[in-house]
């Protein structure tokens, strides 16, 4: 762990600090930039190689980073144990809210998906468009907030995306017995989020104010997502019919 430590030592409360992200203002006008400004990528003309190269590093650092969050958040319960408690891991693990923090500010970076979509002369099918416009709102209202009901979505879904960047990864560089796993990928994406659900619940008890109204919101948003990714999966993952 001192390793992982180390590598996010630049994060930290005596590093790099976008404090301005910790304000209402920052989602909202990122949000309407994400909107309105990514689609105008595709008007570029960034050559298909220049794409495929930055694409290769962005997947590789989105998938060593989600590693890295999902291993501290495995540490955070290892030094706390689990607990249901008010606050609990926000007021007694030092690291916690520098996790999600992090996180948090990772889903401005997840918006490069839908650039790279664009800058290939595609278009964000709207599963996408709502994932990535939604996760911002879901992280940043239950860090503002400091939910502590965001551990196991931030842990459970920095696994999932481990996965989901090296398989991104592999694709790229034309690694084929990848191509098998795509759609268990997202029968994890569906696994984790109603999972995720099911465990906040039990906060519906233990949160008050704002933050107990944060993690409704996160569950409704969260329930529209479960919702896309099975119409997606039924559209994506439908047997073929075989003439006879």
């Amino acid at each position: 762990m001192e390793l992982i430590n180390q590598l996010v030592q630049f994060a930290g409360e005596k590093g790099f600090d976008l404090s301005c992200a910790k304000d209402f203002a920052f989602p909202v006008a990122m949000t309407v930039g994400y909107l309105t400004l990514v689609p105008q990528v595709a008007h570029l003309g960034i050559s298909k190689e220049t794409v495929r190269q930055f694409s290769l590093f962005h997947n590789a650092a989105l998938c060593l980073f989600s590693a890295i969050t999902f291993i501290r958040c495995l540490a955070v319960i290892w030094e706390n144990g689990i607990v249901a408690d008010q606050h609990y891991y926000f007021d007694n693990n030092s690291s916690f809210a520098n996790i999600v923090y992090l996180f948090y500010l990772s889903k401005y970076y997840e918006y490069i998906d839908t650039m790279i979509i664009y800058a290939k002369g595609g278009k964000p099918i709207f599963l996408q468009t709502y994932h990535h416009a939604g996760a911002v709102w879901a992280w940043f209202l239950c860090y503002y907030y400091r939910c502590d009901a965001i551990l196991i979505s931030t842990m459970f879904n920095a696994f999932v995306h481990t996965i989901m960047y090296f398989y991104y990864l592999m694709t790229l560089l034309k690694v084929d017995f990848v191509k098998s796993i795509k759609k268990y990928i997202t029968m994890m994406q569906i696994t984790q989020l109603v999972s995720g659900n099911l465990i906040s619940i039990v906060y519906y008890f233990i949160e008050k104010g704002m933050a107990l109204y944060s993690i409704y919101l996160f569950n409704v948003y969260v329930y529209i997502l479960i919702g896309l990714f099975l119409a997606f999966m039924k559209k994506t993952y439908k047997p073929s019919v075989k003439s006879e």
